[in-house]
């Protein structure tokens, strides 16, 4: 497969190739293109296989329980399986709090 430039969504693609190669399908990159051979089957790697959380959703969720002030618990978020704009959008409560704390303050 060829990719056309401006590729926007180079993590999601490297993510991609990361869970196929998780499975046992061998890919090759290269800047602008992707191989994937044929008659290739996906196999178990491992006993188990964690599908990380959506850092994205979390960060919505987490932004939500700030605004209505409940606590909240989210699991399965792992950071080395993040993609990192995904990742960065948990800084965004943060900042949310810091701004509801600045709009109160006289």
């Amino acid at each position: 497969m060829s990719i056309k430039p401006p590729v926007k969504s180079r993590p999601y693609i490297d993510a991609t190739i990361s869970v196929l190669r998780d499975f046992g399908i061998s890919v090759e990159r290269s800047d602008d293109s992707i191989y994937v051979g044929g008659s290739q089957e996906f196999r178990a790697v491992g006993e188990e296989f964690i599908i990380p959380g959506d850092y994205s959703l979390a960060a919505y969720y987490i932004t939500l329980s700030v605004l209505v002030g409940v606590d909240l618990r989210i699991t399965n978020l792992h950071r080395d399986k993040a993609i990192e704009s995904e990742y960065a959008s948990l800084s965004i409560p943060g900042r949310l709090v810091w701004r509801l704390r600045s709009l109160r303050t006289p």
